[in-house]
């Protein structure tokens, strides 16, 4: 872990990925190497791999105790999902988030794009609504509107 760590800070994020991902399959496993592992392979494009080493770090850490450390956890963990092509996750870990903290119009425009995608046309309406009205002139948000009509 260590020393794929030390590859990611030296600029050599091909070798540290994978010397990361073998951290994460030889035990005892460190939680971090989760972590780390998930940085690099989302800064590489792999949002399945991303995803999977976030969800298992958690798993191994627990809960944070922070309210807005876990919401955020979860909209990377929904971004992710956005960009692994799977929208139904996304939007759970979009409502996740939102259980524990109020979304700012950004990630509502977010939600609602993963609940349009799913194919929940009312509730990504309703949840676009909320986005705009926090900030009218989200172009994110106009965008989305434009595609839902």
């Amino acid at each position: 872990m260590l020393l794929g760590r030390a590859l990611l800070l030296s600029g050599d994020d091909e070798l540290g990925e994978r010397m990361l991902q073998q951290a994460t399959e030889k035990f005892p496993v460190d939680p971090l190497a989760f972590f780390y592992y998930a940085e690099v392979s989302e800064r590489r494009g792999h949002p399945d791999a991303a995803r999977r080493a976030l969800l298992d770090y958690q798993a191994l850490e627990g809960e944070d105790l922070d309210p807005r450390r876990r919401a955020a956890l979860a909209v990377r963990v929904a971004d992710l999902s956005m960009n692994a092509k799977d929208p139904a996750a996304a939007m759970e870990w979009y409502q996740r988030a939102a259980a524990i903290t109020t979304l700012d119009a950004a990630v509502l425009v977010r939600l609602a794009d993963a609940q349009a995608r799913s194919g929940d046309m009312a509730a990504a309406r309703e949840t676009l609504a909320k986005a705009l009205e926090k900030d009218p002139g989200n172009r994110a948000a106009r965008l989305l509107q434009r595609r839902l009509r």
